[in-house]
């Protein structure tokens, strides 16, 4: 298990980065707070493996209604992240599995990369 954020630190439709353990690797991902439920997905796009946010912590598109790519403008349901619109439709992003404990969210899995592993993982160009 991993350490994401406090919840408290995060108000309707707000979302955070984080990196997790993936194997021997790190990986990024990201959380979005929606109603006080909480989703996590890998931060890749399905069609090319880019980061899907161009600023911190900004993975919605300007509606707040979905998590928009950057790259393509593929928007994808925040729910499940399925693909409703752009090259990749159809397509999901990768869900990464959380669980709460009081008011903090943490992500399943191995324990966290210590600064002896390897460099986070960085998306694929187009």
């Amino acid at each position: 298990m991993q350490f994401i954020c406090d919840l408290t630190e995060l108000s309707n439709l707000d979302c955070r980065e984080f990196t997790f353990a993936d194997g021997k690797r790190q990986a990024a991902g990201f959380v979005v707070n929606r109603a006080e439920k909480t989703v996590a997905y890998r931060n890749e796009c399905p069609h090319t493996g880019a980061p899907l946010n161009w600023q911190e912590n900004q993975f919605l598109d300007l509606s707040k209604t979905e998590i928009q790519c950057t790259l393509h403008g593929a928007r994808f349901r925040i729910a499940d992240g399925i693909c409703v619109h752009g090259p990749c439709l159809g397509q999901a992003l990768k869900k990464i599995d959380t669980f709460k404990v009081k008011n903090r969210l943490y992500a399943a899995g191995p324990k966290p990369i210590t600064d002896q592993d390897e460099e986070p993982v960085r998306g694929k160009g187009p």
